[in-house]
């Protein structure tokens, strides 16, 4: 078996998951104004309900804006992730993939720590299907990696004697 070439794909903000919170946060609009309208009177549960629509809006909002920046790599045997000159090594996870955009998270080998992003083919095409067939892949093991299988550069057969 073959082992996903080695990739390198750029990590940002989501045009996918922008839109996904903007009809989220348009459906909930318009759940509390059709729910306010439908009483006599808007009392403290309108304006409480009110009030966390907006808080939450503003929350993802933000959250989407500070996602991080920076690109995800694949080397045959590791993943890494490069964000403002660090680099942590990752387990990428896939969560949700829709062939042209992937929800990915990313956990941090050295702590309980993960990351979320959303990776999607419009943020660099030609390395797109190189960068699925790495996520889909099984991973690599460890007894795998001390004899070369897994890694792109080592032949078939294994390492040179």
């Amino acid at each position: 078996m073959h082992s996903a070439p080695a990739v390198v794909f750029p990590v940002g903000r989501s045009h996918f998951e922008a839109w996904s919170i903007g009809a989220l946060i348009s459906c909930e609009c318009f759940a509390w104004v059709l729910w306010s309208s439908s009483v006599a009177v808007i009392g403290e549960f309108q304006i409480s309900a009110g009030a966390l629509v907006v808080v939450f809006s503003v929350w993802l909002l933000m959250s989407w804006w500070q996602t991080p920046q920076g690109r995800l790599s694949w080397d045959g045997m590791n993943w890494a992730l490069y964000l403002k000159g660090q680099t942590t090594s990752v387990n990428p996870e896939l969560v949700f993939d829709l062939q042209f955009v992937m929800l990915l998270r990313l956990g941090v080998h050295e702590s309980s720590r993960a990351c979320w992003v959303w990776l999607e083919r419009s943020s660099n095409s030609l390395r797109w299907f190189a960068l699925r067939r790495a996520v889909h892949q099984p991973p690599v093991r460890p007894e795998d990696r001390a004899f070369g299988r897994g890694d792109p550069s080592v032949g078939l057969s294994g390492p040179a004697p």
